[in-house]
């Protein structure tokens, strides 16, 4: 079934991330309305996770829109019904036999932000092509969205040893395409710059 949405309650949410009780409240209008991400919310917010783990097996669409790119969505971290933290980047797999990859992130992004992680608050962008990796597409993409208001973090992921030339202003333009200030560093496995940065220290995060 599709998932019956409720703007003003996501704009409760978005207003503040952090409050359980926001989440809460729009699961009871899900589940009133049989869709089980107001159950999977009821089940995380009184930390019954082996149930909630059980309920995302079980219901494949919870990830809703993300449908095909699920392959390219890893590390995926969930909190009272949404994901709060992922990691999103192209494969080898999807590579092969294909000469035009590099909108598959950006899209695989983008249906991940307009459904299960539409209140992400951690966000990995990894590789975008395994022949020229370019973060060009995807900060692109994030500008056409504007302003992500419950991203705390947001961090180039590629794993690139030596970092590649220029991944400083690379990695600002993904930060500030997302609307994500930065505010303190913390390490991240990638060697690229944080957003307001010039060094190759980690991570833009507010």
């Amino acid at each position: 079934m599709s998932e019956p949405r409720n703007p003003e309650l996501e704009q409760v949410i978005q207003h503040d991330p952090d409050e359980a009780s926001a989440y809460q409240v729009y699961g009871d209008w899900l589940a009133a309305r049989g869709h089980p991400r107001g159950e999977l919310i009821a089940l995380q917010a009184r930390g019954l996770d082996a149930q909630a783990d059980t309920l995302l097996a079980d219901h494949p669409g919870l990830w809703e829109a993300v449908g095909e790119f699920r392959d390219l969505i890893t590390k995926p971290v969930w909190r009272l019904g949404f994901l709060e933290a992922a990691r999103v980047a192209n494969t080898y797999e999807r590579t092969q036999g294909r000469h035009q990859v590099t909108g598959l992130v950006p899209t695989a992004l983008g249906k991940l932000l307009e459904g299960p992680g539409r209140f992400l608050r951690d966000l990995t962008v990894g590789i975008v092509s395994f022949k020229q990796n370019d973060y060009t597409p995807v900060t692109e993409a994030l500008a056409d969205r504007g302003p992500l208001p419950t991203l705390r973090a947001l961090a180039p992921g590629a794993t690139i040893e030596p970092a590649p030339p220029h991944s400083g202003v690379a990695s600002r333009r993904l930060a500030s395409s997302a609307g994500v200030p930065g505010a303190t560093i913390e390490p991240c496995t990638a060697k690229v710059a944080a957003h307001g940065f010039d060094d190759d220290r980690g991570r833009a995060a507010r």
